[in-house]
This record gives structure tokens, sequence and C-alpha cells, in this order.
């Protein structure tokens, strides 16, 4: 069994315009909250099991998201102004010993994607970059990632 993790606790200025004081994960797009697509994204994908990590106005996103998706885990991250890891930290509590797929909480995902990672079956994990980011918001802002010619990740930052 695989199990989702959202991460949905930081709180970023530089979208205040569109969300005002609002979580991030809960600006509308086509009138719903952004999270709501990468959580359905994991659902089509056959992953039922399912943890958001909040932080920043954590109970905003708990009420929403406990209303549209009533078997979802949720964990608090009391450090949400730190790193990602520090999110996926506050979820393992969730995670037993199964294996996880992360993705971020304002991230659109497809379906697609979610299933070819867990197709692969390896021990070995994996991450999906988008090798064709070209918008310079999406380059200055992504965690980068190094690969060799093989496309194995050698180091992420």
């Amino acid at each position: 069994m695989s199990i989702g993790v959202f991460l949905a606790a930081v709180y970023v200025s530089r979208l205040q315009a569109l969300s005002g004081r609002r979580p991030k994960s809960l600006v509308q797009v086509d009138g719903r909250p952004i999270i709501t697509y990468p959580i359905q994204a994991m659902l089509s994908a056959g992953i039922d099991s399912n943890t958001v990590v909040v932080g920043y106005r954590g109970r905003e996103v708990i009420e929403a998201l406990g209303e549209l998706y009533p078997k979802i885990h949720f964990a608090y991250n009391k450090d949400y102004s730190g790193e990602n890891a520090t999110s996926i930290f506050a979820a393992r509590e969730h995670l037993l010993n199964d294996p996880f797929v992360v993705a971020m909480g304002d991230h659109l995902i497809s379906t697609g994607i979610i299933k070819t990672l867990l197709v692969r079956n390896s021990s070995h994990p994996a991450i999906c970059v988008d090798g064709a980011a070209t918008h310079e918001s999406q380059i200055s802002d992504a965690t980068k990632v190094w690969v060799d010619s093989a496309g194995m990740v050698m180091g992420i930052g």
C-alpha cells in the first residue's frame, strides 16, 4: 500500500495577492481549492490513504478538506517556516513503513505521473522532475535536482 502526503504547511507571501491571508493550498482554481487537484490525482491513481501536512492557518485547511474528504488524515508541522523535509517528518506517524508519494499542496499533478511511480515497484526512492520548465518563476522557485547521464539523482537542493 502506498500513502499520499501533501505539503500544505507553509505561508508564502508572494501569493498574497491571490490568497489574502488564506493558506495558498486553499486558493481557488476553477471553483475549487488548488490542493484538491493533487488529492484527486492520488485517489484516481489508487492511493486512498492520504495525509495533508498543515501549519500556517492549518485549522482552515483541515475544515475545508475535512468536509470534502472525510477519510483524509492531517499532521501538523509546528515549524512550518522550515524546509519541506520538516513537513514530511511531521507526517511520519501516518507513514509507518509504507512507501509514500509526496506532492506539494499547490502543484497540479497528473494521475499518470503517480501511476508511473507506483508501477516502478522499486525499493529505491524516485522523484518526478519537470525537465521542461522554462518560465523564470518555475526555474527560480523550484527545488533543483541534479542528475547524471543515466538520469540518476546526484543531488537535491
